[in-house]
């Protein structure tokens, strides 16, 4: 058995007992009772199976089966890239060329070069069809194996040819590959006299790229500071405390951990004066893609009165992951507890032992005695729902329709600037270009019938099948007019992402986002902020 095998079975039994068995003399009775069940059981598979089994995949299986047992969290990571992508998720940094790639109609796709690395300075554009890395053709791999020859030892170089929409002939690119480090702050501006700050992840350079941001803002003289975690699924727990660190006063508590054992009851305390100061009205954004790190930030504020939590309620994801090292690079990532608000709450929504607090009628109370509800999840304080996808933009979205005509758009109006305007001739040209692509609702489902009647001969019946193509098509004129705001909102943002990248795509919906609206009026009303954030009603806004 392998040395990795060996460290496996022995997780795998010790995990066991450890979860399943409280009392410690117990514990170590029952593990070896599990021991020696699980070698009984792992030897006769070996030795007996059908089919030869690799010993080293069958201890994987066993751990990844004992984890999924537990919660969706635990994880035992063995493939390079796994353990790669959870470096990436903690530092914010990979050796690579800078770009951010989808697999589109079978090719990898660049979605956007990062600006400021090899991908950006060369000249990567979004949208480029990457038909080829080092002559090998790329289409039908998968976007790990994609991702695997992209990156690499920074000083390497990696040939790749692309197609772009507009030019006849591929394009080869030579890149010398870098480290890349993603920001976690892709955008700080002003709407107006308010500061907006937009944190996408808790990396290693969350809280430092955030006091940059408060610096340089305060130093315009914002009145106000919208603060987006929306969409952000958290990371680090040290980042996270580092940035609430940026917003509340030295030495309030930020969030406790509670465990199974006494290490891992912890209290987390801000250990500096705020960044921002005490007397500019902040508002956070959260959503149901605010999660983890993002929502011990949120709590922490709106506990101690800080701040207005103005959006949806959270993901509700406050479960710690200790990273344990196995040998031969594999790691297990598992859970050992639960954050809690300053005020008590229990950030975990899910059912995890009985450990976790699902009742919503709870309630507990900010420093000042606001209410506030329990039960998993951060609740806002200003309720305002977000636009929602319908049903034919959730088709638009999974075709990425949007993107691919911002890709054509670009093309055929090279002139164009971040400013621009979605008006009438806009979206007539994209119901022009989605009829010329053959989209409708339900395409996908009516191609995969066709299909089922040839292979079945039954040709008698595609004329039926046409009929329905035709009716499909025009009801997407009814999703169409049904469907406008979130349209305009989603093509201006492709627009503008493809021709300033990811910050120019945020900036340019900010004026049209309802949740970012309602975060403008409440910093334009004193008397309003003033009444909410010292008791008054939960607002909801519809």
């Amino acid at each position: 058995m392998s040395k990795i095998s060996k460290v496996g079975v022995v997780v795998v039994l010790v995990l066991s007992a450890w979860c399943f068995f409280p009392g410690a003399e117990d514990t170590f009775s029952k593990m070896d009772e599990g021991f020696d069940l699980f070698s009984e059981v792992y030897k006769t598979v070996l030795q007996e199976y059908v089919k030869e089994v690799d010993p080293q995949e069958a201890i994987y299986y066993a751990i990844r089966g004992m984890l999924e047992s537990l919660d969706p969290y635990s994880q035992f990571l063995s493939e390079k890239a796994s353990v790669d992508q959870l470096k990436i998720e903690t530092t914010g940094e990979f050796g690579g060329l800078g770009i951010r790639i989808s697999i589109i109609g079978g090719v990898p796709v660049v979605i956007s070069p990062i600006e400021g690395t090899p991908a950006y300075e060369v000249g990567l554009q979004a949208g480029d069809k990457i038909i080829k890395i080092e002559g090998e053709p790329t289409e039908g791999k998968s976007i790990t194996e994609i991702v695997n020859t992209l990156r690499g030892k920074p000083g390497t170089q990696v040939t790749i040819t692309v197609k772009r929409e507009g030019i006849e002939e591929p394009i080869d690119y030579t890149i010398t590959r870098a480290v890349i480090k993603i920001k976690a702050v892709p955008l700080a501006t002003r709407i107006g006299d308010v500061g907006y700050i937009r944190l996408t992840n808790f990396s290693k350079v969350a809280g430092d790229e955030v006091e940059e941001a408060i610096k340089k803002l305060q130093a315009q003289g914002i009145k106000g500071l919208i603060f987006d975690l929306r969409r952000n699924p958290g990371g680090l727990l040290a980042e996270a405390c580092e940035v609430a660190d940026k917003f509340l006063e030295k030495g309030k508590l930020i969030v406790s951990t509670r465990g199974r054992t006494a290490e891992q009851d912890r209290r987390y305390e801000s250990e500096h004066e705020p960044a921002l100061d005490p007397s500019v009205p902040l508002i956070v954004l959260v959503d149901g893609g605010s999660a983890s790190a993002s929502e011990i930030v949120a709590g922490a504020i709106q506990d101690h009165d800080r701040g207005l939590i103005v959006g949806e309620r959270t993901f509700g994801k406050g479960s710690v992951q200790t990273v344990h090292e196995l040998g031969d690079g594999a790691k297990l990532k598992l859970t050992t507890a639960l954050y809690y608000t300053p005020s008590g709450r229990c950030i975990h929504r899910e059912e995890l032992g009985k450990l976790a607090q699902t009742d919503t009628t709870q309630v507990f109370h900010t420093d000042d005695g606001r209410p506030v509800k329990g039960g998993g999840g951060i609740h806002p304080d200003v309720v305002v729902p977000g636009l929602k996808p319908t049903r034919f933009v959730q088709a638009l979205l999974k075709e990425r329709m949007f993107f691919k005509f911002a890709v054509h758009y670009f093309a055929e109006h090279p002139e164009i600037s971040e400013e621009f305007e979605v008006d009438d001739e806009v979206l007539e040209e994209f119901k022009r270009y989605l009829k010329e692509e053959g989209f409708f609702v339900g395409k996908e489902q009516v191609e995969e019938l066709e299909k089922v009647l040839e292979d079945e001969g039954l040709s008698d019946a595609l004329e039926e099948v046409e009929h329905l193509r035709k009716t499909l098509e025009d009801t997407e004129k009814l999703g169409f007019g049904s469907s406008l705001p979130y349209i305009k909102m989603a093509l201006k943002r492709e627009i503008a992402s493809k021709v300033g990248g990811l910050a120019a795509g945020i900036k340019a919906t900010l004026r049209d986002d309802p949740q970012v609206k309602r975060a403008l009026e409440l910093l334009h009303d004193p008397e309003t902020y003033a009444s909410l954030i010292s008791g008054g009603h939960l607002e909801v806004k519809r």
